[in-house]
């Protein structure tokens, strides 16, 4: 790791803020269809599966209830469950429609901020909790800074498209019902340039309720190792709020 530039007394004091701050800070994340949780995104989207034009866009978000400093990155793990055995085609976005999902942070938000710049898609991963299950995983870089208390930031978004619903070249399972939760969003902090991060990861939902979550055609009752429904379908995680890890990166 490269040498401090900033002497060890006032390093430790950069640490010892950002480590309290983390602490002190909660709330949760948000997921919805289209907008944030703030400027009205929908928890359910239903879709005829007769066309292969038009797109849809699945919105991560977080509030804070303390501002956090020296924040300049945040990642996204989602996960799916589907009302059937094994994942249908249709969300299969490494295979049959890998050419139909791009990441974008250029929604146009009203009560929400946007996070910051460069988004990416860092990984999607098949079967992990069973057959029927897909972690998808996104990142952005923010603007360095400092992120304010009681304002949802939207940290980014999965653009959709309908591509191969119906016709030639179809995949199938459009019309299954899908449960998609956030697992979690990690906020990255860096004291100094070249340093370790501190990361602090959210998991509930911010609205305390059910804005963590978000349904395809209903949602239905998806079974993943005996836990049935929606959002029960993704493996329960506790809130870490304050257990802090260091990354590199």
């Amino acid at each position: 790791m490269p040498t401090p530039s900033v002497p060890g007394r006032a390093l430790a004091v950069a640490l010892l803020a950002l480590l309290m701050a983390a602490r002190a800070s909660a709330t949760g994340v948000g997921l919805r269809w289209d907008a944030c949780v703030a400027d009205g995104g929908q928890i359910n989207r239903s879709f005829a599966c007769n066309s292969n034009v038009g797109a849809l866009f699945l919105v991560s978000s977080f509030r804070l209830d303390q501002a956090l400093t020296a924040v300049y990155r945040a990642d996204v793990s989602l996960e799916l469950a589907s009302a059937s055995p094994v994942l249908p085609e249709w969300w299969n976005l490494t295979g049959c429609r890998s050419d139909s999902r791009t990441v974008t942070n250029e929604l146009v938000t009203t009560v929400c901020a946007p996070f910051g710049g460069n988004t990416g898609l860092s990984g999607i991963f098949i079967g992990e909790h069973g057959p029927n299950t897909e972690r998808i995983e996104m990142g952005s870089d923010g603007n360095p800074g400092t992120y304010i208390a009681g304002l949802e930031f939207m940290v980014t978004a999965l653009r959709l498209t309908v591509l191969h619903s119906v016709g030639v070249g179809s995949c199938g399972g459009c019309g299954i019902p899908v449960c998609i939760v956030v697992r979690s969003v990690s906020i990255s902090m860096r004291p100094y340039p070249g340093a370790t991060p501190v990361v602090v990861v959210l998991t509930q939902p911010l609205n305390g309720t059910d804005s963590n979550f978000v349904t395809w055609q209903g949602g239905g009752s998806p079974d993943v190792g005996g836990a049935v429904g929606c959002p029960a379908a993704t493996a329960a995680h506790r809130s870490v709020w304050g257990a802090l890890k260091a990354l590199y990166r």
